[in-house]
């Protein structure tokens, strides 16, 4: 068996799993020098070793064709790294268009640019920057903070998951959890105040056993099964419909359309039977950037941050909090730990 250089293969070791890696070098007659393709790309992870070619279980070539191998997603390797004057080494686990690579490329100069004029260069520091293919992931971006503090900070982006304007947009976002996470940290006062704001977003209300039995009443004293009723509710009795089915829902494991069905079988003690007659707490979002500033307060700082940098429109309050942020983050940037 014959193994060149940037080819990959799976090969087996005495005990526990098999393992994909990829050829440093052409093999000579017994063995090949070879880099195991988990976090090749990571500084202090990357683990290259001698492999005896009689240990490779199979050859994959230089480019493997998508799928599963072995337990391994060889749609997703490690194809190819570039390098960006201020945001260093990009790790690519596909091969994108020559367009995405243009793209990306401006993105990537607009986001320096901006973040040189607000002395933020720092946020690209110790991360590693990953760029992965779009296979029905939810998010367009990631950030995370290894536990291991000797290790590097990770940010992947997968451009094909929204149009090229929206790249700065999220590298903007990701390096705001940079901001946040690894500069702002030290001031229980900042987070404080973010976590204030956040609570604004999040509108907690409470539906009083009374609401509830009144609405079951309404609904058993009458023909229409509870997809219907709903429809001739007003506003406030209908957001209260709406939460009491949810609490069925979850509690229950029964949909509207499972009430439906026992209400039209002439079954309606069974709809009794799990109705919430209590009291019910329930919360409604009421976003003051974006939805998904309101999954928690670090998505709020992160949103805010890319909105900023971006030049769309925040509350006066929110700009005023964000500064006193970026100001921190700059004075502090060589410190942890500090409070204001």
């Amino acid at each position: 068996m014959k193994i060149r250089k940037g080819e990959y293969f799976i090969a087996k070791q005495e005990q526990g799993k098999d393992y994909l890696a990829k050829a440093l070098a052409d093999s000579d007659a017994k063995s090949v020098e070879s880099v195991l393709e988990k976090d090749c790309h990571i500084q202090g992870l990357r683990h290259t070793m001698t492999v005896a070619l009689s240990d490779v279980v199979l050859s994959l070539g230089a480019d493997p064709h998508p799928g599963k191998v072995y337990g391994y997603d060889v749609g997703t390797l490690h194809r190819k790294r570039l390098t960006h004057d201020s945001f260093g080494d990009i790790h690519f686990f596909y091969k994108p268009s020559k367009q995405v690579l243009t793209d990306l490329k401006e993105s990537m100069d607009k986001v320096a640019a901006r973040l040189k004029r607000f002395d933020l260069m720092f946020l690209f520091d110790n991360i590693v920057y990953e760029v992965l293919p779009y296979n029905g992931e939810k998010v367009a971006g990631m950030f995370k903070i290894p536990k291991n503090e000797k290790l590097q900070k990770r940010l992947l982006i997968r451009p094909e998951i929204m149009p090229a304007s929206e790249y700065a947009y999220v590298w903007f976002h990701e390096l705001g959890h940079n901001l946040h996470l690894g500069y702002c940290n030290g001031s229980k006062k900042l987070n404080a105040s973010w976590l204030k704001l956040f609570n604004t977003s999040i509108k907690v209300d409470t539906i009083k056993k009374d609401k509830s039995q009144q609405l079951l009443d309404a609904l058993l004293g009458g023909e229409e099964p509870p997809s219907d009723f709903k429809r001739g509710l007003d506003e406030e009795d209908a957001l209260a419909f709406k939460w009491l089915i949810r609490t069925i829902q979850q509690v229950n494991g029964l949909s509207i359309q499972d009430l439906d069905l026992l209400f039209e079988a002439d079954m309606k003690d069974e709809v009794a039977k799990v109705w919430p007659v209590r009291n019910i707490s329930h919360k409604e979002l009421a976003p003051i950037v974006s939805d998904y500033a309101t999954v928690n307060s670090k998505e709020l700082f992160a949103e805010c941050f890319a909105f900023y940098m971006v030049k769309k429109k925040l509350p006066e309050p929110i700009v005023k909090l964000l500064e006193r942020s970026i100001s921190y983050a700059k004075a502090n940037r060589d410190k942890s730990g500090n409070d204001e």
